[in-house]
């Protein structure tokens, strides 16, 4: 119980966590905590993402409903119910890439089995594009089973595979499938689909056997015998007999109507040469189609919040939540989750603060120490300042600055970088403490004068622009 409540928190969008736990609770008789437990899925989904638990959580928590209820009622089924606000909210901007994916799921279904690859940065709307088509292919009467990699230490070799394999209609399949290859499953997944801690590696122990090993995993879900979606988040996590699985698994599955939706964060995870080669790989054997996410435009930004809110911004608020939250639509849902509740006509200042902080604070160590220094600049500034006055070495502020202009916290500007937005400048100079900031501004000065020895009437009037600066420049000045 303890496990899979630590689970939550540290993956608190994925409901694989939320399912177990909620059968936990089942199973000691505590009806009540499943319940919650749901509660709890549907709202943190609803908060975050601005989408409903997908069609087996909510078939899980309809069976405990129906486990709960006196002999003899009536028994109603659990169904997502109308929302507004956030969990209203469709997809929006992302057309193109969707009819591409529900072309894929039409070729799929007629028994050509593909892969697909969702790539983008963190708060893009990977899962969200996924959850649609989940969704689709759920309405069609489709086998939907999801699951996700997790970058904690210690990972269960193919337990994704085993969280597959746990729906339902996989588990009724495999049950008549010949004993040999029942016992193939039963490696991975024991006797009444509880497994045993640790059978995931125990699995890869005969690696001589793997071949059949594979095959009977494979044929527990190829007996399914309908359509099926199998869907992989954050598949940066992966472990490497995941991924073997899974080419094994479409090598054989000619024929056989089901998809394997995955999705990357790739912003932050370019030195993974394993799964990328992997990739180019799957790439070659035709398997593999790629999309990739690209935060909303100005105008995506804007119908999104419309969508949220039911009503148009002004434009002068569009702007500024563009800028804030980059289009990245999980930074645009949560700037308007206060204007959605109160049913305001402003953009709440309260919430796009903690955006722009939440923007900061996903970056890597080296890249907020980075953005502060560059925030204590001001505009305009130059990777060779950067480095000068930073006490990082030069690689590492060339990919701190990378990094931020990938996030779309950076742009270009003239011969050199600025923050995409005064707003964002102005937090990541609160995020630096005072003492830092005088600091900053001391290497700043010295830094200018080390790259401009020759040129000191244009370098003072660049410090003399900029109060932190300009109080070091003369005290230094004032002492030759």
């Amino acid at each position: 119980m303890q496990a899979e409540r630590r689970r939550i928190q540290l993956q608190p969008l994925e409901e694989i966590g939320y399912r177990t736990l909620m059968l936990l609770h089942a199973d000691l008789g505590d009806r009540a905590g499943a319940v919650s437990t749901y509660h709890h899925c549907a709202s943190v989904l609803e908060r975050e993402l601005g989408v409903i638990p997908d069609p087996v959580t909510r078939q899980a928590f309809q069976r405990l409903i129906a486990d709960d209820a006196p002999d003899g009622a009536s028994r109603p089924a659990v169904q997502p119910s109308p929302r507004s606000g956030v969990a209203a909210a469709r997809l929006v901007g992302r057309s193109q890439e969707l009819a591409v994916l529900a072309e894929l799921w039409r070729d799929a279904a007629s028994g050509a089995p593909r892969l697909v690859l969702i790539r983008g940065g963190a708060g893009v709307g990977k899962s969200r594009i996924a959850a649609e088509i989940a969704t689709m292919a759920g309405l069609g009467g489709a086998v939907v089973a999801s699951s996700q990699c997790f970058g904690t230490s210690g990972r269960l070799a193919l337990a994704p595979v085993a969280d597959w394999l746990r729906h339902p209609a996989v588990l009724a399949a495999s049950a008549v499938l010949d004993a040999a290859w029942r016992a193939e499953v039963g490696r991975l997944l024991p006797a009444e689909g509880r497994e045993e801690r640790g059978a995931g590696s125990r699995a890869m122990v005969d690696a001589w056997q793997r071949h059949r090993f594979f095959e009977g995993l494979a044929r527990a879900l190829m007996a399914v015998g309908q359509p099926m979606l199998l869907i992989l988040d954050n598949m940066q996590w992966y472990d490497q007999e995941t991924l073997a699985f899974i080419t094994f698994f479409l090598g054989l599955a000619a024929g056989t109507p089901v998809l394997v939706v995955g999705t990357w964060r790739n912003d932050a995870f370019d030195d993974e040469q394993d799964l990328a080669a992997w990739t180019v790989r799957m790439r070659a054997a035709g398997l593999l189609t790629e999309l990739s996410l690209s935060p909303l435009d100005a105008a995506g930004t804007a119908r999104l919040a419309e969508v949220i809110c039911g009503w148009p911004l002004p434009e002068s608020d569009a702007d500024l939540l563009q800028a804030a939250t980059g289009g990245f639509p999980l930074y645009i849902v949560k700037a308007m989750r206060g204007r959605a509740d109160a049913g305001s006509t402003s953009l709440p200042a309260g919430d796009l603060a903690a955006v722009l902080r939440n923007r900061l604070e996903q970056a890597s160590v080296p890249a907020r120490e980075v953005a502060g220094l560059a925030a204590a600049v001001g505009a305009d500034f130059t990777l060779d300042l950067l480095t000068e006055a930073s006490n990082l070495d030069a690689g590492t502020v060339v990919g701190a600055v990378d990094e931020l202009w990938r996030y779309r916290i950076m742009r270009e500007y003239r011969d050199g970088y600025d923050f995409s937005h005064d707003l964002l400048r102005e937090t990541a100079y609160t995020l630096v403490s005072p003492p830092k900031r005088w600091l900053l501004h001391r290497r700043v000065a010295q830094a200018l004068e080390l790259l401009h020895p020759d040129d000191a009437d244009t370098v003072s009037a660049q410090l003399a622009e900029k109060p932190g600066h300009r109080s070091l420049w003369i005290r230094q000045h004032a002492r030759r």
